[in-house]
């Protein structure tokens, strides 16, 4: 996510959008955020957890190669696509994997297990950024950004499809 999230705005600019246009859109993923969490609250409830969270990863995906294409076939339509997808599941994980967390670890080490997962999402969030960063910079391209941040987030799902635990 955050390899991405950091040159949304310039790479918008760079495929064709003016930079207030860019600027606009990627703004909007804020309100979409709130939007993407509640919705996925709720499909928690509906489709279960862990369908949740794979199904908001999947959207992830999707949303990240509506954002690649865009250097293709920039259009608003395109980019809108991309901000549905990629703006409203930005934050709306969190949430879920805590819960799936709480659900398994109880007792005293319950808070070791949650500083854990707030640790490894910060560094995940610094790492990630710094690593599109300097992989635009030593290819002069977004191409090995989107590769590096669809990897990523395929990473960030196989617990989900190969933990037991996780995958009740």
């Amino acid at each position: 996510m955050f390899s991405i999230s950091v040159q949304v705005v310039t790479y918008l600019v760079e495929v064709g959008f003016p930079p207030l246009q860019a600027a606009t859109a990627w703004g909007f993923s804020g309100v979409l955020l709130v939007i993407g969490m509640l919705t996925v609250s709720w499909l928690d409830g509906l489709l279960g957890r862990r369908r949740a969270i794979l199904l908001a990863y999947g959207i992830t995906i999707v949303g990240i190669l509506m954002l690649w294409s865009l250097s293709r076939y920039p259009n608003i339509w395109m980019l809108t696509g991309f901000l549905f997808c990629f703006g409203s599941t930005m934050g709306s994980r969190g949430p879920l994997v805590t819960a799936a967390a709480m659900s398994i670890f109880r007792g005293k080490r319950v808070g070791t297990i949650m500083g854990t997962i707030s640790i490894g999402a910060g560094l995940g969030s610094a790492i990630g950024s710094w690593a599109g960063g300097l992989i635009h910079d030593w290819t002069q391209s977004y191409d090995l950004v989107f590769v590096f941040a669809i990897s990523s987030v395929v990473l960030g799902m196989m617990p989900f499809l190969v933990a037991p635990a996780l995958r009740r």
